[in-house]
């Protein structure tokens, strides 16, 4: 089972790398659903080409 980092614990003990992929992977998985909402409210509007 893994346990839940704190924010105190992510920002003061771990390597950044690690740190740094455990706040951007989140944020890059909401980017790319926003987006493939965005295509798909497009090309319902609109007709698209893809």
């Amino acid at each position: 089972m893994k346990k839940e980092i704190s924010e105190k614990e992510l920002f003061e003990t771990i390597p950044v790398p690690r740190a740094v992929a455990t706040l951007a992977i989140p944020t890059i998985i909401s980017q790319v659903v926003t987006m493939i909402y965005n295509l798909a409210d497009t090309c319902g509007i609109f007709p698209c080409k893809l």
